[in-house]
């Protein structure tokens, strides 16, 4: 009787395991797709500023929002990186 209760605790012990493993690769993924969809709103809103710039005329201003953005997004790569 005692074999058979340890059986299942090693089983129960294995199965706790593999949800562990899944719901820490479940966040990895969740949190590469949150960086992806920074990265693509960075690069699409900084092609339409500069693409605004040029339309607009004047003096180049388009590469401060992108200089700022690009900091934000440079840190969520560290954070991601780090997790």
């Amino acid at each position: 009787m005692t074999e058979r209760r340890d059986n299942v605790e090693v089983r129960r012990g294995v199965r706790d395991e593999e949800q562990q493993r899944y719901e820490r690769a479940r966040k990895q993924v969740e949190a590469l797709k949150g960086f992806y969809i920074h990265a693509t709103a960075f690069v699409l809103v900084n092609i339409a500023l500069f693409a605004l710039n040029v339309l607009v005329g004047g003096a180049w201003w388009f590469y401060w929002p992108l200089l700022g953005w690009g900091m934000g997004l440079g840190a969520h790569a560290l954070v991601f990186r780090h997790d």
